[in-house]
């Protein structure tokens, strides 16, 4: 009785064991398969994440590669710019040498030409009381400014200079080789100034007449300027002169007195 009730007791607790166990797969079966589609999940979305992870680095590493080879092209142009930038820097730098050696070169001889033109010039300055008075007169201005004007500092100023000289020489050269006739107010030996018909024979001699032909005078140029000897028996051959010029009389020989004077002072009756 014992020995079946035991065996009774351990069938018994088999088939409770068997059903329980039953009972319990189902259950296990379903918590296994939630926690797989769980897992698989998961997966999908640290793949869609590692995906997407993917393309965006992929694209920062467009833009990177994109801006680089931009920062690269920028690059080369300023390499590019600062190299056309050094080439012109020399090139202006060899300009400016040449400009201040030409300087140089044009301030030497500048200074090699300044001593003759200053010493050309006054020697103009010194023909000023030699002139005849209406020459004078018509190179007034001219005598002054070259008189006032500064030393020349630049081809341009030097340039000017000669110019003005040249012109005035020209003057002078054209006077000196002609015969002029010109009205001027002379002081006579009464002392009183009266219009004259004066003919001047270049820069050496003139001869004057009265409009009344009742004085005459011949004159000579000297340093303290132009000197008058009155003579009135001069007169008559003065205005025949006159005549002769203004081709009022047919030419003729006359004689009449020339006291040449030199600019350096020495004297020829």
């Amino acid at each position: 009785m014992s020995h079946k009730f035991r065996l009774w007791t351990v069938v018994t607790g088999l088939g409770v064991f068997w059903v329980f166990c039953l009972t319990m797969v189902p259950s296990r079966a379903a918590e296994d398969l939630d926690g797989f589609e769980a897992r698989v999940a998961e997966l999908i979305r640290l793949r869609q994440a590692r995906y997407e992870a993917e393309n965006a680095w992929r694209e920062q590493q467009r833009l990177v590669d994109a801006r680089l080879q931009l920062l690269t092209d920028e690059r080369a142009a300023l390499t590019n710019d600062v190299e056309i930038a050094r080439v012109a820097t020399d090139e202006a730098a060899a300009a400016a040498r040449k400009a201040v050696e030409a300087a140089t070169a044009q301030r030497r001889k500048l200074k090699a030409l300044l001593p003759p033109l200053l010493a050309a010039e006054a020697r103009v300055q010194s023909l000023s009381a030699w002139l005849p008075e209406p020459l004078r007169d018509r190179l007034e201005v001219p005598l002054h400014d070259l008189d006032t004007a500064e030393a020349p500092t630049t081809p341009a100023d030097l340039a000017e200079r000669l110019r003005r000289l040249f012109g005035l020489l020209t003057e002078i050269e054209q006077f000196s080789h002609g015969v002029h006739l010109v009205r001027q107010r002379l002081t006579g030996p009464d002392g009183a100034t009266r219009e004259m018909d004066v003919l001047y024979a270049g820069l050496g001699a003139a001869f004057a007449v009265s409009l009344d032909d009742t004085l005459a005078a011949w004159g000579s140029p000297s340093r303290q300027g132009w000197t008058w000897q009155w003579d009135a028996t001069l007169a008559a051959d003065v205005r025949h002169v006159v005549a002769v010029f203004r081709k009022e009389k047919p030419a003729g020989f006359v004689c009449l007195p020339l006291h040449h004077v030199t600019v350096d002072g020495e004297e020829d009756q």
